[in-house]
């Protein structure tokens, strides 16, 4: 069974959950949330779905508006992870699907953590993890990824880099089935080695500790992706923007992040909590099925 949290549900949580379910039988999903916020969602968007044979009420309503973060509306998505990682721990589920939080919103009742990776990643005391944006055509794992960018180089390093590739290594030989994969990283530098303080040297250090691993490993700048996206069955990115500006791109709408490293399924939709379209009927689920 897979659990589903509603994330920021002022934004367009419940809807793309509401409509999500319809793919699925009851005894394979289950909602954690309340039998108010969903009702509310599908009486403002005409839904035509039962939603009660998916949800475990277990998370208490509040009142909230449709595009307008409140703490509550926070609380309420805290709570719901909080709910979500128990059942996991206590072995009642194989994995969560989390709709997009506000982390902004978040932030402003303590969560400390930038994301959702970070949460779950702390909470199960995992040290290598890594984020996977996976489209048809593009996947791409994250040395860092929710940090201001004059943060971000501080926080690389050999270790960082090579366990990040090789989550994706793994994820592309044993889930993908390619006994060969070919990756490649995103330089730091936008000419490669020409501005280089070190950055690429670590990124090739990295590789050859990969070399014990059948895989054709190569460093390029993110900007020859154009002309290389079939040639590579995975890439890895140095820092956010570098590697999800394409993958949203590219994903056609149906892109889907996967957090590798954690003992549990956990996926989540490849788009925010769009708040400027919540309670307007116009979220696709796509990206979360």
């Amino acid at each position: 069974m897979l659990l589903i949290t509603l994330g920021e549900i002022s934004g367009i949580g419940p809807e793309i959950t509401l409509k999500a379910i319809r793919y699925f039988p009851p005894e394979k999903i289950k909602i954690i949330g309340s039998f108010g916020i969903l009702e509310k969602t599908k009486r403002k968007l005409k839904l035509a779905i039962d939603f009660e044979p998916y949800l475990l009420n277990l998370v208490k309503d509040t009142d909230f508006s449709f595009g307008k973060p409140t703490e509550k509306t926070a609380k309420y998505a805290l709570e719901s992870l909080t709910v979500a990682l128990s059942l996991i721990k206590e072995k009642k589920a194989l994995g969560i699907i989390t709709a997009p939080i506000c982390k902004d919103n978040l932030r402003k009742i303590g969560f400390s953590y930038p994301g959702h990776t970070e949460f779950f990643a702390e909470n199960f005391k995992i040290k290598k993890y890594t984020l996977l944006a996976y489209t048809k055509y593009f996947k791409v794992c994250f040395v860092t990824l929710h940090l201001p960018l004059f943060l971000v180089k501080k926080e690389l390093g050999v270790e960082k880099i090579f366990h990040t590739a090789y989550l994706l290594y793994q994820f592309l030989n044993k889930i993908e089935g390619i006994k060969r994969p070919k990756i490649l990283f995103f330089s730091f530098n936008p000419h490669l080695f020409e501005f280089s303080l070190g950055e690429e040297e670590m990124i090739k250090k990295a590789i050859r500790r990969l070399k014990r691993f059948p895989g054709d490993y190569d460093i390029k700048p993110a900007d020859t992706l154009p002309y290389l996206l079939g040639n590579y069955d995975g890439f890895v990115a140095l820092y956010h923007d570098q590697g999800m500006i394409p993958a949203k791109l590219l994903s056609l709408g149906k892109g889907v992040n996967i957090t590798l490293g954690l003992p549990f399924i956990r996926t989540s939709p490849l788009h925010g909590a769009g708040l400027d379209i919540a309670g307007k009927n116009l979220a696709e689920e796509k990206s979360m099925v």
